[in-house]
């Protein structure tokens, strides 16, 4: 059975990138060895890594139609964190929390078009 082996995030700009991702969602660099074209961020289990790209293929969307790709990020205050997150400068895609089987999420979107969700687990 295949199962994942990393998170590729596709971005146009990488400085742009760094700066969303580290200053503005809190993750940090575990190697910038090949930067510009690949930085990989510090995740759990499954490495996360920005890949630079000349050019996105197609901006993604808001709706969550069968042939996109979520990323779902838990936090443990969704309130709290959407706040941080509008000071900070992110755009955030809801006015408030929506519900779903999984709990309650934000969606917000990075400066290339990728859709993300904020989530707490039921």
């Amino acid at each position: 059975m295949p199962r994942l082996h990393v998170i590729q995030i596709n971005v146009t700009d990488m400085d742009l990138a760094i700066d969303f991702y580290c200053t503005r969602l809190g993750f940090a660099i575990r190697s910038r060895d090949h930067y510009p074209e690949l930085v990989k961020l510090e995740h759990d289990q499954i490495p996360l890594v920005l890949y630079r790209v000349k050019q996105l293929i197609t901006p993604a969307q808001v709706d969550t139609s069968p042939y996109s790709l979520v990323l779902d990020m838990a936090v443990e205050s969704l309130g709290q964190e959407i706040e941080a997150l509008r000071q900070r400068g992110v755009e955030v895609l809801q006015v408030a929390p929506q519900d779903s089987l999984a709990g309650m999420y934000a969606s917000i979107r990075d400066p290339f078009g990728t859709t993300l969700h904020i989530v707490t687990s039921r």
